[in-house]
């Protein structure tokens, strides 16, 4: 696992486990209770390694409350000007990527 950007209330990790599973974009806020969130990531794990026929890497993404610092381009800036209870937990956005 390595931190790939940090900012303002902004942590943004990358993970890889295995080669050819599904990528995964998971959000972190701060302040939320650890043992749920790791909970959320063991089992968004257990998910993604049930799909290794897709060709991507399975790549976990631990964002804060500002999921917009990742924008995948400018066409979806809306989407991620939403108030971040709003945002899925996986992003579609990133996940089809």
């Amino acid at each position: 696992v390595i931190t790939i950007k940090t900012g303002k209330n902004v942590l943004v990790k990358q993970a890889i486990w295995k080669e050819q599973s599904r990528k995964v974009a998971l959000k972190y806020i701060f302040g939320k209770d650890t043992e749920e969130q790791h909970k959320k990531l063991e089992d968004e794990i257990v998910r993604a390694l049930q799909n290794l026929d897709d060709d991507n890497l399975m790549q976990l993404y631990g964002v804060s409350q500002a999921p917009r610092m990742i924008l995948p381009d400018d066409t979806s800036a809306s989407y991620y000007n939403a108030s971040p209870e709003t945002i899925p937990y996986v992003d579609p956005k990133i996940v089809n990527d």
